[in-house]
């Protein structure tokens, strides 16, 4: 059996947009890297090994792995999708921002 972290990526991919992009955390097993890897880099994503203590703070030293990649179709198809270039490159550009403070309004 597929770990669960496979199943719920590859159901992810079926409900992407065209041109929808998929980001996605995953434990950094063999399972995971013979099966998601390869369709990563297929579609011109990244398998961005994550340090082996990035979740100690919450508890767990399972190691992981962030991954991206672009779809260009309706459903998932291996083949039918041409690759496409990723905005994220690492879990510090997926990051949400901080913003200003606004100023109070003037009275």
């Amino acid at each position: 059996m597929q770990g669960a972290d496979i199943e719920h990526i590859t159901h992810a991919l079926t409900m992407l947009k065209p041109g929808g992009r998929l980001v996605a955390l995953c434990a950094n097993g063999p399972r995971q890297s013979t099966s998601l890897r390869p369709m990563s880099e297929a579609r011109g994503g990244e398998w961005e090994v994550l340090p082996a203590d990035t979740f100690k703070e919450e508890g767990t030293g399972v190691r992981v792995a962030l991954i991206t990649m672009q779809v260009r179709g309706w459903a998932f198809s291996p083949g039918r999708h041409a690759p496409g270039r990723m905005a994220v490159r690492s879990l510090r550009d997926a990051a949400p921002r901080a913003r200003a403070p606004t100023p109070p309004a003037s009275r």
